[in-house]
């Protein structure tokens, strides 16, 4: 069973995920995007497996199935098996990937980093999908005391910089911006 995350659950869910047996304490966030125009963070595993990308002495549970995925988050567009079959259910639901005290494998460099990962291709994503993914970095930053400036994307990372990277297909100066703005309101109210 996969663990589906609904903004209205968010508070519960990251008080509690991630706190057994830490060995990673995340220094910040990397956004990336899927590049596909459907997915999940199930989806995400099978190809990463693929692509010979799994994860070494882990132990698989039913709480955590996925054994191959390299994010911590995956923000779902409501175009989960295909990008024919849209679900608004799903639009802006965010699944969880690996533990946030998990290194990642994500971003060569910045693993240390939690990886967020947008489905989508180009630069196109659902108002859902940007409000998750606003909430769930404010909350990440309040939760491990992160600068907004350590909210970044890809593109931005050295190693995305040298591989020539766009992704997210975000300008992350907006983002910023958009957290410098939610992160008090979400202290404030405590959606954390």
């Amino acid at each position: 069973m996969l663990l589906v995350m609904p903004l209205k659950n968010l508070s519960n869910i990251l008080k509690t995920y991630g706190t057994k047996e830490k060995n990673m304490r995340p220094q910040g966030i990397v956004v990336h995007q899927s590049d596909s125009r459907f997915g999940s963070a199930k989806l995400i595993d099978i190809w990463h497996e693929q692509n010979g990308w799994g994860r070494k002495q882990i132990k698989i549970n039913e709480v955590h199935p996925l054994k191959a995925i390299g994010y911590h988050a995956v923000n779902l567009n409501g175009y989960v098996h295909n990008s024919m079959e849209y679900n608004k259910h799903y639009d802006g639901v965010i699944e969880l990937g690996r533990r946030e005290d998990e290194t990642g494998a994500h971003c060569r460099g910045r693993n240390e980093y939690l990886g967020h990962c947008l489905i989508g291709k180009g630069n196109i994503f659902s108002v859902a999908q940007y409000h998750s993914l606003l909430t769930w970095c404010a909350a990440k930053i309040l939760k491990y005391g992160f600068r907004v400036s350590d909210v970044v994307g890809h593109y931005e990372t050295p190693s995305g910089q040298r591989s020539g990277k766009t992704c997210p297909g975000l300008d992350m100066n907006i983002v910023r911006s958009a957290l410098n703005s939610i992160v008090p309101t979400v202290k404030l109210y405590g959606v954390y």
